[in-house]
C-alpha cells in the first residue's frame, strides 16, 4: 500500500528590471523643444524623476522644470520660486497662470537625491495637484481647461533647470495613488492604458528624444545631454507559484507492483513542470511531468511529494 503526501509551498518572487541606464541632464541653458501629445486632454497626470542641488541666487527666481501649455494657457513645473510675494525656495509646484495657490507642505527637494513628482489635474473639480514621493506638495485652483497638451523641458529664457530628469510620461487620466505609488518604483513600459506619451530618455546619444508609446511624440534635444546618473528602480514582479494540488489515484494500489496514476489537479502558473519526490521533498526525486497525471509502480509503502517547479520559481527558497 501507499499513501500521498502534499507539499505546500511558499511564495516566492524574482526581478524584471526596466533597462535604466541614462537621464537627461541640464546645465541651465539646455531645453527639449515642445513636444505636442497631439491628444485632447481633459483630467491629465505629468509623472518624472527628478535630481537637482540647485539654491535660486535669490529669492523669488524659478528653477523651472517644465512648462506645458493647454490651448494658450501656460503652465510651469518649478522647483522654487515667488507666489504672491512669498518665497517658495526649493519646494515643488505645477504653478497654473491665474490659478489660487491653496496649499504648500513646506518640503524643499533641492538636495542632491533623486525624488518622483506627479502633477494631477481633475477638471471635476478644478485642482491641480502636486505630489512628490507620494505626498501632496502642493494644490492650485483654477478654471477647467481641455484642450491638448504641449511641454518643454529645461525651462524658459528668464528660468532655466539645472539638474537631472528621467522617466517622463503624460497619461490622459488622473492617477490614483496605488498608481503613483507603483511608478516611484518602477515606471511603465509605454504600452498601458491612457499613456499618451512616455519618455526615458535611453537612447544614449543624438538628439531625439523618443516616446516609447505608440503616438509618435517624440521631442528634440537641445543642448541637454545623456547622463549615467540614474534614478533606482525596483521593477519586482510576483512569481506565480504552482498551485497547491489536488491528488488522486487511479485506483488504488492493493498489492506492491501494481501500476496506478496518481492524478495531479491544479495550475502550474509559472512553474513549468511538477516534480514527484519520495523520502522529503526535494529529495530523491522519481520523475516529472507537464501533466495532469504520472504513472507510479510503488515498491513498498511510499510517500510521494509534489510541488511545481521550473520558470521563476526558485526551488532552493521553497522550505
Amino acid at each position: 500500500m501507499k499513501k500521498l503526501l502534499l507539499y505546500i509551498l511558499l511564495f516566492t518572487s524574482f526581478n524584471l528590471t526596466a533597462q535604466n541606464n541614462y537621464s537627461m541632464s541640464f546645465d541651465g541653458d539646455d531645453i527639449i523643444n515642445s513636444i505636442t501629445t497631439n491628444s485632447i486632454l481633459n483630467d491629465y497626470s505629468i509623472a518624472f524623476n527628478f535630481k537637482t542641488d540647485y539654491v535660486q541666487p535669490q529669492p523669488g527666481n524659478n528653477d523651472q522644470i517644465f512648462r506645458y501649455w493647454i490651448n494658450n494657457n501656460i503652465y510651469e513645473i518649478n522647483i522654487g520660486g515667488n507666489i504672491n510675494g512669498v518665497n517658495y525656495t526649493g519646494q515643488v509646484f505645477a504653478f497654473p497662470s491665474g490659478g489660487t495657490f491653496d496649499y504648500s507642505s513646506g518640503q524643499t527637494y533641492n538636495d542632491g537625491v533623486w525624488h518622483t513628482a506627479v502633477i494631477i489635474k481633475n477638471n471635476s473639480n478644478n485642482l491641480l495637484e502636486t505630489y512628490v514621493d507620494g505626498t501632496l506638495s502642493s494644490t492650485f485652483t483654477e478654471t477647467p481647461n481641455v484642450g491638448t497638451l504641449e511641454i518643454e523641458a529645461g525651462g524658459d529664457f528668464a528660468h532655466h533647470y539645472e539638474g537631472n530628469i528621467d522617466n517622463l510620461s503624460i497619461w490622459s487620466k488622473t492617477l490614483s495613488q496605488q498608481e503613483i505609488q507603483q511608478y516611484i518604483n518602477c515606471p511603465p513600459n509605454g504600452s498601458e492604458s491612457d499613456l499618451v506619451g512616455y519618455w526615458n530618455f535611453e537612447e544614449g546619444s543624438g538628439t531625439t528624444a523618443l516616446d516609447l508609446t505608440s503616438n509618435g511624440n517624440d521631442g528634440t534635444i537641445n543642448g541637454a545631454t545623456y547622463s549615467t546618473d540614474v534614478p533606482v528602480q525596483n521593477c519586482s514582479v510576483p512569481c506565480n507559484q504552482a498551485d497547491i494540488p489536488t491528488l488522486s489515484l487511479t485506483n488504488n494500489v492493493q498489492c506492491i507492483g501494481e501500476n496506478t496514476t496518481i492524478n495531479i489537479t491544479g495550475n502550474l502558473n509559472d512553474a513549468t513542470e511538477w516534480h514527484i519526490y519520495n523520502g522529503s521533498c526535494g529529495g530523491t526525486e522519481i520523475g516529472t511531468t507537464a501533466s495532469s497525471s504520472f504513472p507510479i509502480t510503488p515498491i513498498s509503502s511510499t510517500t510521494y511529494y509534489i510541488r511545481g517547479e521550473g520558470g521563476c520559481v526558485d526551488e532552493t527558497t521553497i522550505a
